[in-house]
C-alpha cells in the first residue's frame, strides 16, 4: 500500500491512523533516508497514543527510549549508528531489543533496514520517500490485510 502525504500534518494524520490500530506485540519498521520524517513519524504515533508533546526524540546515540503515558508500553530504537548483521547482536540485547516484555508493546524501529537479520516477519514495513520539499510517500507491506485495509478507510 502507498499512501501520499503532501505536508508533515498530513504525515501525522497517517501515523495517528496507525496507531488507532496498533496492538501489543506490533513491530513498525520505519526506513527512509536522512530527513525524510522518520521521527516526525514516530512522535506523532506516540501523541496519538497518548505520550505528551515533545517527548519523543531520537535515541541515536541510547538505542532505545521508552515512552509511557499510552494505553501500552512505546519502544522508540534507533538504528542509525548500527550497521546490522549479526556483529550487533550484543549491542541490541544490550539496549534490550530482545527483552521478552516488548511484545507487550509495540516497537517502533528507526532505520529498520540495518537491523532487518533481527525483524519479524510479522513486522509492519514503512519506507517514507522524499517527493518533495514538505511532500512524502510513504510505502506499508505488512500486518494483516484486514487492519490495513481499515487504514485505508480511514
Amino acid at each position: 500500500m502507498t499512501l501520499a502525504a503532501n505536508s508533515p500534518d498530513e504525515t501525522a494524520r497517517i501515523a495517528a491512523s496507525l496507531a488507532a490500530l496498533a496492538e501489543p506485540g506490533d513491530l513498525i519498521a520505519l526506513d527512509g533516508t536522512l530527513g525524510a520524517g522518520k521521527t516526525l513519524f514516530t512522535a506523532a504515533f506516540c501523541l496519538a497514543l497518548g505520550v505528551s508533546e515533545g517527548e519523543v526524540d531520537s535515541p541515536s546515540f541510547v538505542l532505545l527510549n521508552e515512552y509511557g503515558g499510552a494505553p501500552f508500553p512505546l519502544f522508540h530504537f534507533d538504528a542509525y549508528r548500527l550497521e546490522g548483521g549479526p556483529e550487533n547482536a550484543d549491542e541490541l540485547a544490550d539496549a534490550g531489543f530482545f527483552d521478552e516484555r516488548l511484545g507487550e508493546g509495540v516497537c517502533l524501529v528507526e532505520w529498520a533496514e540495518r537491523l532487518d537479520a533481527f525483524l519479524p516477519a510479522t513486522a509492519l514495513r514503512l519506507r517514507i520517500e522524499i517527493t518533495g520539499e514538505t511532500s512524502r510517500r510513504l510505502h506499508l507491506s505488512g500486518w494483516c490485510t484486514e487492519r490495513l485495509a481499515k487504514l485505508e478507510e480511514s
